[in-house]
């Protein structure tokens, strides 16, 4: 009988955790980041080790750093979002989220760093990538951010790259190619169809392909999708400037 009570209460704990999130997930997803944010972090104030609050906060943070003004590596909700995803993996590293919330804040800090700490950034975000998928090989977000890095990195100049891979130690840049940008991006679309930015990412890479077609099929995609996460709706207006720019 005893075995069956604690078994009961084990099954029930992730219940109530999840209970206890639900307003603030209401929030994020009616597009108010900020407040979802401010009610995680009073549950991390009560309890810093609660992993599902780490993530969801890191998620929401990562959002309010898309919507801010200020894009740069040392944007506050960016550096945000990667402390309380670094707190997540320290919490459960056999846990997906807390890598992949990880991977996606470095993305993000990497894509507005200058060269020398952009190499280090991008290295971890590949590393944090990779082990998303080592955990769960299905994980859309995760090629998602793969893609996106081959993209941004075959972007660059020819003696940018060699910089970044022979004299920063970049060994990734050397591997990284338009082939693999696109077998990511189209993989993570394939694998959850609802995220508008997997769509905007496999636009950008067409039209640095110059490949137009395609990109402007998938941007039309993109201005009929419904709207999941806060920073869409801005994502919407991007797709509808590269429409207009060709």
């Amino acid at each position: 009988m005893l075995l069956v009570v604690v078994a009961v209460v084990l099954c029930a704990a992730p219940v109530r955790a999840q209970a206890t999130l639900a307003p603030f997930d209401a929030a994020y997803f009616a597009g108010r980041p900020a407040e979802a944010l401010a009610g995680y972090s009073e549950l991390l104030a009560h309890d810093s080790t609660n992993s599902d609050a780490l993530w969801h906060a890191s998620r929401a943070a990562l959002a309010l750093g898309m919507l801010g003004e200020r894009q740069d590596m040392d944007t506050p909700m960016y550096l945000r979002a990667e402390a309380l995803a670094r707190a997540a993996v320290r919490q459960h590293p056999d846990r997906v989220e807390g890598h992949y919330w990880l991977a996606a804040a470095l993305g993000r800090r990497a894509l507005h760093a200058p060269i020398k700490p952009a190499v280090s950034l991008a290295t971890a975000t590949a590393d944090e990538a990779n082990r998303t998928l080592a955990i769960d090989s299905l994980h859309a977000g995760a090629h998602d951010v793969l893609g996106k890095l081959n993209s941004e990195v075959c972007k660059l100049p020819r003696a940018i790259r060699f910089i970044a891979s022979r004299l920063l130690g970049m060994s990734v840049a050397g591997t990284m190619s338009w082939a693999l940008a696109e077998q990511h991006l189209r993989r993570a679309i394939e694998l959850d169809s609802t995220i508008i930015i997997f769509r905007v990412d496999l636009a950008e890479m067409y039209l640095r392909t110059d490949r137009r077609p395609e990109a402007n099929r998938v941007l039309h995609d993109v201005l009929a999708m419904p709207r999941i996460h806060p920073f869409d709706e801005k994502l919407q207006r991007d797709a509808q400037r590269m429409l207009d720019a060709k």
